[in-house]
């Protein structure tokens, strides 16, 4: 899942959220990335034998500069994960708010 916002002041403050629900047994991880780089990382994890429904959310404040940058959803496919739900089922949701 990949977002790309537009800073148009020389720089601002972005607060972003991400959730995805992923499918699976035992520990999955979902990474929140901007421009490449690991901001925040979170752990999910199904106890049992039987595949549960978990719901893993990311957030983070950051000061960005003029110009685009690529916000994205990562997650590593531990276990037999199977993140979203056909297409899509997650969001990144950005507020960005001008210095």
């Amino acid at each position: 899942m990949v977002h790309t916002v537009t800073v148009e002041t020389p720089t601002a403050i972005v607060m972003i959220v991400g959730h995805i629900i992923r499918l699976g047994i035992g520990r999955s991880d979902l990474a929140l990335r901007i421009d490449g780089k690991d901001i925040d990382t979170t752990l999910v994890f199904s106890d049992g034998d039987t595949a549960q429904w978990v719901d893993a959310q990311v957030t983070h404040i950051a000061s960005l500069g003029k110009g685009d940058h690529r916000i994205s959803l990562y997650a590593d496919g531990g276990n037999g994960a199977s993140w979203g739900c056909q297409k899509e089922w997650g969001a990144i949701d950005v507020v960005i708010i001008g210095e």
